[in-house]
């Protein structure tokens, strides 16, 4: 993974905090699953999916934020340690919690993306990949 991918990664991270998400980096085509733990669970495909899911955390949260923490490169694959914050919208209840997202970065493209609870549930992962 080169550094302007890192740095991509990060502006995805300050463009959504602005209330402006810029999908730009994601493929068409791109994988993600938002984890195992998730309402949403399972592995889905395409841009058009991952933006209306993120769509639907944000009309779910006032103040909902993600900021990273940590980006560990390890090959195509950045893993990136996330404190997500926001409240309710209408429970009011306070989220705030570390997650963890591993971004597949192919030719200055998002090809995946995953959520994990833990740092080593996200390699344990990666290390399951053929």
């Amino acid at each position: 993974m080169r550094d302007e991918d890192v740095d991509a990664i990060r502006r995805g991270y300050e463009s959504w905090n602005r209330g402006e998400p810029d999908f730009a980096l994601l493929h068409p085509d791109v994988e993600w699953s938002p984890g195992e733990e998730s309402p949403d669970a399972g592995v889905f495909q395409g841009r058009d999916g991952f933006t209306a899911f993120v769509a639907s955390w944000s009309e779910s949260f006032d103040d909902f934020r993600l900021e990273p923490e940590e980006i560990i490169v390890e090959g195509d694959h950045a893993i990136v340690v996330v404190h997500q914050s926001g409240r309710g919208r209408g429970s009011g209840i306070e989220l705030d919690i570390r997650t963890v997202h591993v971004w597949t970065i192919r030719d200055g493209m998002a090809m995946g993306w995953a959520a994990y609870r833990t740092t080593e549930g996200a390699r344990a992962a990666l290390a399951d990949r053929p």
